[in-house]
Protein backbone atom coordinates (compact mmCIF):
# COMPACT_ATOMS: atom_id res chain seq x y z
CA UNK A 1 0.00 0.00 0.00
CA UNK A 2 1.25 3.26 -0.94
CA UNK A 3 1.26 6.53 1.48
CA UNK A 4 -1.15 8.27 -0.54
CA UNK A 5 -3.27 5.03 -0.29
CA UNK A 6 -2.41 4.68 3.32
CA UNK A 7 -3.35 8.64 4.17
CA UNK A 8 -6.66 8.07 2.67
CA UNK A 9 -7.14 5.34 4.49
CA UNK A 10 -6.80 7.31 7.92
CA UNK A 11 -8.59 10.48 6.67
CA UNK A 12 -11.72 8.05 6.38
CA UNK A 13 -11.09 6.54 9.22
CA UNK A 14 -11.21 10.26 11.03
CA UNK A 15 -14.14 10.97 9.35
CA UNK A 16 -16.22 8.08 10.07
CA UNK A 17 -14.85 8.69 13.55
CA UNK A 18 -16.80 11.82 13.69
CA UNK A 19 -19.80 10.82 11.60
CA UNK A 20 -20.13 8.31 14.59
CA UNK A 21 -19.74 10.49 17.63
CA UNK A 22 -21.93 13.42 16.21
CA UNK A 23 -24.46 11.13 15.46
CA UNK A 24 -24.94 9.18 18.59
CA UNK A 25 -24.70 12.59 20.35
CA UNK A 26 -27.20 14.01 18.63
CA UNK A 27 -29.76 12.58 20.13
CA UNK A 28 -31.47 12.49 16.97
CA UNK A 29 -31.42 8.38 16.85
CA UNK A 30 -32.77 6.88 19.99
CA UNK A 31 -30.32 4.97 22.13
CA UNK A 32 -31.59 1.75 21.67
CA UNK A 33 -32.00 2.18 17.91
CA UNK A 34 -28.11 3.47 17.56
CA UNK A 35 -27.24 0.37 19.52
CA UNK A 36 -28.78 -1.69 17.29
CA UNK A 37 -27.35 -0.17 14.09
CA UNK A 38 -23.83 -0.17 15.92
CA UNK A 39 -24.38 -4.22 16.65
CA UNK A 40 -25.39 -4.61 13.01
CA UNK A 41 -21.74 -2.48 11.79
CA UNK A 42 -20.20 -4.44 14.26
CA UNK A 43 -21.43 -8.14 12.65
CA UNK A 44 -20.63 -6.74 8.64
CA UNK A 45 -16.94 -5.53 9.66
CA UNK A 46 -15.88 -7.56 12.41
CA UNK A 47 -14.62 -4.89 14.59
CA UNK A 48 -16.28 -3.02 17.72
CA UNK A 49 -16.23 1.30 18.00
CA UNK A 50 -12.32 0.62 19.45
CA UNK A 51 -10.86 -1.57 16.51
CA UNK A 52 -11.20 -4.82 18.26
CA UNK A 53 -11.90 -7.21 16.58
CA UNK A 54 -15.43 -9.11 17.32
CA UNK A 55 -16.56 -12.51 16.22
CA UNK A 56 -20.08 -13.01 15.32
CA UNK A 57 -22.47 -15.93 13.68
CA UNK A 58 -23.06 -14.64 10.00
CA UNK A 59 -25.84 -16.14 9.75
CA UNK A 60 -27.42 -14.07 11.77
CA UNK A 61 -26.40 -10.85 10.37
CA UNK A 62 -29.37 -9.45 8.30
Amino acid sequence: MSEEELQILQNKLKFYEAFHAKVLMSGFILTDIAYGIELKAQKVSGFNQDGEQVTWDTSEIE
